[in-house]
């Protein structure tokens, strides 16, 4: 039996990150890359295989693969959702020291939406991956929707975040 899976599309996922945690039970000095659950179910039920994409470089980084080689392998790219991005990352300075974001994820997605784009791939993107993608085209963001924009509606509602998605 033949398989169907030459024709379907490959969709690369960024990684989301675990940093070294001596608090955290397993694996406590590593450094862990990994694709959420639903966002791949989410894919897979399109008929779409999901490849994550690692961040080519740190401190085990072997080999010369890089972000140029799956671009031109994959069909397109989504960006996961996740923490906030670091205020630098739009060329601006963090209204409140606590809002760090995570410089390392930024400088990884950015470099990935680049490479997609200069590739002609499609780039999506998940709450942060949305504004992610913007960023990586120079344009900028609010840090802090209640405090900038307090007569705006609200963003986050954590009891129905799984429940917002629609086809594509």
């Amino acid at each position: 039996m033949a398989s169907a899976t030459p024709n379907r599309l490959k969709i690369g996922v960024s990684a989301c990150f675990f940093y070294p945690d001596p608090a955290r039970a397993a694996f406590a000095s590593k450094t862990l890359q990994y694709l959420e659950q639903s966002v791949a179910h989410w894919i897979m039920s399109g008929g779409a295989l999901p490849v994550m994409v690692p961040s080519p470089t740190g401190d085990t980084a072997r080999g010369d693969i890089g972000f140029d080689d799956y671009a031109q392998w994959l069909d397109g790219l989504v960006l996961h959702g996740g923490s906030d991005v670091w205020p630098g990352s739009y060329g601006e300075t963090p209204l409140q020291e606590r809002w760090n974001g995570d410089r390392n994820r930024d400088e990884y997605e950015i470099a990935l939406v680049r490479a997609f784009a200069n590739a002609g791939k499609p780039v999506f993107g998940i709450c942060r991956g949305l504004q992610l993608i913007n960023v990586a085209f120079g344009g900028t963001l609010y840090q802090d929707i209640p405090t900038q924009r307090p007569q705006a509606l609200v963003h986050r509602d954590a009891v129905a975040y799984d429940l917002h998605f629609h086809d594509l």
